[in-house]
Parts: structure tokens; sequence; C-alpha cells
């Protein structure tokens, strides 16, 4: 259901143009693979989506409190929002500067 509503959402916002183009669900999974592990993606993983991923890491907080809503904790929504930038931080880093560990849903 997220990875839908984020790519209508980016559709919507002309960032995508055929329904094969889906760059929501690709970041989308490079955010719970952050979130799973604490290793970001590759920055080569990244690059084919960086015009797309302002624009989701936007509409990322909007589309969890409306899917999640009452049932994630108050939180929930902007601890996501941040790990998502976190992740495109430290995907541009250089690989010695990164750092790994995981995080957890009380981080």
């Amino acid at each position: 259901m997220i990875e839908s509503a984020l790519d209508r959402c980016m559709r919507r916002n002309g960032l995508c143009s055929e329904a094969r183009d889906r760059p929501a669900r690709a970041l989308f999974r490079h955010l719970l693979s952050h979130l799973a592990t604490g290793t970001p993606p590759q920055p080569d993983a990244i690059l084919p989506h960086r015009r797309q991923a302002s624009r989701f890491g936007d509409a990322l907080r909007t589309v969890l409190d409306d899917i999640v809503g009452a049932d994630g904790s108050p939180d929930l929504a902007l601890r996501c929002v941040d790990a998502f930038w976190d992740c495109l931080r430290l995907a541009a880093r250089p690989p010695s500067q990164v750092p790994y560990g995981n995080i957890t849903a009380n981080s």
C-alpha cells in the first residue's frame, strides 16, 4: 500500500511517466533495507533516482501518516523520514566514512 501510494504521488507530480518507471518502489526498498541492516545503499543504486529522491522524502511522511495513521507510534513517520535522509547522506559518503550498524525501532 505504501509503495503504491508513493508511486501515485510521484506520477501525479510528473516525476515518473510510465507504470514501469517506479522510483518510489526502488527508494522505498532502499529505505527498508537501511532500516533493517543499518547499511546504506551503494551510491550507484541511488543515482538513477536522484531527481526523485527529494520529492519521495517530502511525500513519505504524508503517505505514512495516511496509511499507518493511529495504528503506528506517534513518531513512526518522522523516524522513517529521518532514516530516509540519513540513508541518502550515507550513500553519498565515500565508503571509508560510512558507519555501519542496525537502526532499530527504538533508536
